[in-house]
């Protein structure tokens, strides 16, 4: 769709033919995107979370009472089955996954936040990331 030139890139025809089609596909989307909105009160769908046992016992408690109160309608679903950390997620069949663990490098483009950090002893300071 783009031809390089000496000072810059030029639009092939098919590129011209196709302009106008695609700013109306573009402009569409943004009044799409921008036109949605959240309203926690109004939610009445799950959402699931996967963590051992001592990362859900730690954090959860607090999440599924602000959830309780901002989403009443809303379905929490834990689950804390002993596996790979981050499988559920890769897999789609978690939203959020709870964990000490870094992904593993194939995985990096997970998004990750440190939502507590804890001091260990025996090891060096360990952070939950969700």
């Amino acid at each position: 769709l783009l031809v390089r030139k000496k000072y810059g890139y030029e639009l092939t025809p098919k590129a011209e033919s196709i302009k106008n089609d695609i700013n109306t596909v573009i402009t569409n989307l943004e009044k799409l995107v921008h036109k949605q909105s959240f309203a926690p009160s109004k939610v009445d769908s799950t959402v699931k979370f996967y963590g051992l046992l001592p990362q859900i016992n730690t954090l959860m408690p607090k999440v599924i009472a602000k959830i309780r109160k901002e989403a009443p309608n809303m379905i929490v679903s834990l689950d804390s089955a002993p596996k790979r950390h981050f499988e559920s997620l890769v897999a789609g069949d978690v939203h959020f996954a709870l964990s000490s663990h870094q992904p593993p490098s194939a995985e990096q483009n997970i998004y990750r936040m440190t939502v507590v950090k804890q001091h260990c002893k025996r090891t060096q300071t360990r952070a939950i990331h969700i």
